[in-house]
């Protein structure tokens, strides 16, 4: 997709960001006689600090959520402080900061309701699918584009705050492949039902959630810097279409 988004390019010291980024081509390549040892800079080093649950939602079991309830100034996590070397990466990674990941965004995207659980101290996504979906205009799915905008809002605060010095903008990677929402938006025994009794209906509904999901994708390449026409994720690990 990078080749027909109009991205941002990220201002980092070429002769810091260059070793990082050849080393990981190298491992995608399969041309390190090892892997990448991250001791230093893992995502759960990086974010073992972030509480499940915002502490003003700690004794709101059940609530719903919306995208106006939620502001990046009161829940975006700050970016990890690695031991050596800059801010914006480990010894062997970049030090990837992504909007909030307690926060299942693409689930409420493509449009299923956000609970908070207290005693599980997470947030679960909500089926909205009713009986006889597969009769539905649009199969019934109803992507909520303003928990894009809301997303966007956070990633947009993470630059703006401490992208690129104290960190390295990534895009909301938190998110599961396509029949995986499918269940999610339907309930793990009505879906797999279907999978059997409507499976034209099924197709055609994945091929709208698989559109929806590019475009959530794309909305973000728009805002996230590129690094040498490539991409870091929630690991700390870069990658481009072409190495």
């Amino acid at each position: 997709m990078d080749s027909v988004i109009d991205r941002p390019t990220l201002s980092l010291p070429l002769s810091e960001v260059d070793p990082i980024r050849r080393l990981h081509g190298q491992w995608w390549r399969r041309a390190l006689p090892g892997h990448i040892d991250n001791s230093d800079g893992g995502l759960y080093q990086r974010f073992r600090h972030v509480p499940p649950l915002p502490e003003q939602w700690m004794d709101a079991d059940g609530l719903m959520l919306e995208p106006s309830m939620l502001s990046p100034e009161e829940i975006q996590p700050a970016p990890w402080v690695p031991q050596t070397g800059p801010s914006w990466h480990s010894q062997v990674a970049f030090n990837a900061l992504f909007p909030n990941h307690r926060i299942p965004f693409i689930r409420g995207i493509m449009g299923c309701g956000l609970r908070v659980s207290t005693i599980a101290e997470t947030i679960w996504p909500r089926p909205y699918l009713p009986e006889g979906w597969y009769r539905l205009p649009d199969q019934g799915f109803r992507p909520r584009w303003d928990w894009l905008d809301k997303l966007v809002e956070f990633l947009e605060f993470i630059k703006a705050r401490y992208a690129p010095d104290r960190c390295v903008l990534s895009p909301d990677y938190i998110a599961c492949g396509m029949g995986d929402l499918f269940v999610e938006m339907l309930g793990t025994q009505q879906a797999y039902l279907e999978f059997h009794d409507h499976p034209e209906e099924v197709k055609r509904l994945i091929e709208r959630i698989t559109d929806a999901w590019i475009k959530q994708l794309e909305v973000q390449f728009q805002v996230v810097p590129q690094i040498d026409a490539g991409t870091v994720n929630q690991y700390g690990i870069w990658s481009a279409l072409a190495m």
